[in-house]
């Protein structure tokens, strides 16, 4: 018995390099590029790593270095780095490969975004917690880890005050009154789950609910969102893709 092939990926893909999709090599392109216009030296040095996912954090600090020069140089480096991505990345269809730029005079296809609505049942969250190895830190504890992160020299003085400031003030995390659009609403470090336990109506933008990512926003919004009533009995009203509102809003490709 022959098992199935899998389809070929279409849509917006990573640049093929040498018959691989590699992020590195499209990571090291982009960064080289945005860093030309104002740090050539610090553009050659990003050309010339082997190691890039060893090393890249070297390079994105220098990055954000030479942004800090000038406004002009932050404005260069975050043009000339989205259009270098603009120009690497390709979008791939059952034909073929096309540049980004061709690919928006292209009929759409496949199959139809759609919304849907997802009514959460779940209890607003109204003081910070911070999830750290297992842990969900607050109050006195929070404290404690904050002070053993400056003495470590993990986070400035500035940031941990910055937490605590939050921290002494829950009445900011009710975002009850707050919409707010997540692109990419499925990612592990994204803000969805946050926002919805603080109150927010999310419109969140994610793959359909047959894929593990779709499934995993569905599940947040519905654990999350408002009641039905529309009173924030939880952080999100709605999600798109499919929808977390009062109604939760989530919409799904």
């Amino acid at each position: 018995m022959v098992a199935d092939l899998p389809e070929p990926s279409t849509g917006v893909v990573v640049p093929d390099t040498g018959g691989v999709r590699s992020t590195s090599a499209l990571g090291r392109a982009v960064v080289g590029d945005a860093l030309r216009g104002v740090d050539p030296v610090g553009a050659r040095a990003v050309e010339s790593a082997t190691v890039w996912r060893r090393d890249y954090v070297v390079h994105f600090r220098r990055l954000v270095e030479a942004g800090l020069l000038s406004r002009e140089a932050a404005v260069v480096i975050a043009r000339d780095g989205l259009a270098s991505l603009h120009r690497h990345m390709r979008f791939a269809t059952r034909d073929g490969e096309l540049a980004l730029a061709e690919a928006f005079a292209l009929d759409p296809a496949g199959d139809p975004l759609a919304t849907a609505t997802v009514m959460g049942a779940g209890t607003p969250q109204r003081q910070l917690v911070l999830p750290y190895r297992g842990e969900r830190l607050e109050g006195a504890d929070l404290n404690r880890q904050l002070d053993r992160w400056v003495a470590a020299g993990v986070v400035e003085p500035s940031c941990a005050e910055a937490v605590r400031l939050v921290a002494d003030n829950p009445q900011w995390l009710d975002l009850s009154d707050r919409r707010v659009v997540v692109l990419g609403a499925g990612a592990e470090m994204g803000p969805l789950t946050a926002l919805l336990r603080w109150g927010a109506e999310v419109v969140a933008v994610a793959p359909p609910a047959r894929t593990w990512t779709g499934a995993r926003v569905s599940t947040s919004c519905s654990t999350c969102a408002a009641s039905p009533t529309g009173s924030p009995a939880c952080p999100g009203r709605s999600c798109l893709a499919t929808t977390c509102t009062p109604t939760a809003r989530r919409t799904f490709g």
